[in-house]
């Protein structure tokens, strides 16, 4: 808790690349997370999130930072991971990025996830 109070304050100062790898190297998921979206870096925050979705994955959070990325293999791999680890919200994951994926992809993709 002190380690996030200390990177809002002083977000600005920061060396953010060495503290994402401090925070890496800790275990820090949720402060590595903040660091890449404050760094601009959707992608690396997003994959951050699914890799390590105990204790870094926030619904609300995630559907903010998928609006974000620029690799549309990202949202494959999180309609995959909503199916595996969250299936309840997976329809407010698809409403979120319904203009952005493939629609028969995604259906073929449920179907094989059975």
């Amino acid at each position: 808790e002190k380690l996030m109070d200390f990177i809002k304050l002083n977000t600005q100062k920061l060396n953010i690349p060495k503290l994402i790898q401090a925070c890496e190297r800790h275990c820090h998921w949720q402060h590595a997370v903040f660091l890449y979206t404050h760094y601009d870096e959707f992608d690396q925050a997003a994959n951050t999130m699914m890799a390590h979705s105990p204790v870094a994955f926030a619904h609300d959070q995630f559907l903010m930072i998928l609006q974000k990325v620029s690799n549309l293999e990202i949202y494959y791999r999180a309609i995959k991971f909503y199916l595996e680890e969250n299936p309840m919200q997976l329809n407010s994951l698809l409403n979120a990025i319904i203009s952005k994926i493939d629609h028969a992809r995604v259906v073929q993709q449920v179907k094989k996830a059975g």
